[in-house]
C-alpha cells in the first residue's frame, strides 16, 4: 500500500486564517515508513514555519538514505 504525504505551512497557527508559506506532498510506496515518518525528524515540531519545514525536510532525506522512493 502506498501513502500521500501532504502537509502545508503557514505564518501562524490557523492555516486558514493566515499566509501560506509552503506546501508539500510525497509519495511513499512503503506503507510501514509513511507511517512512521515523523521519528525521522531533527528538528523538533515548533509551530514554527522554519523549524516545521526543516523538520519535513530531514525526514524526506532520512527515507532517501533508507531507499525509499519518493
Amino acid at each position: 500500500m502506498s501513502f500521500i504525504i501532504v502537509d502545508v505551512e503557514a505564518d501562524g497557527p490557523i492555516p486558514a486564517e493566515f499566509s501560506m508559506v509552503c506546501f508539500g506532498a510525497v509519495l511513499v510506496k512503503d506503507a510501514y515508513k509513511a507511517t512512521e515518518w515523523k521519528k525521522y525528524r531533527v528538528t523538533a515540531h515548533t509551530h514554527n514555519p522554519v523549524d516545521d519545514a526543516r523538520g519535513n525536510a530531514e525526514a524526506l532525506k532520512k527515507f532517501k538514505e533508507l531507499g525509499l522512493k519518493i
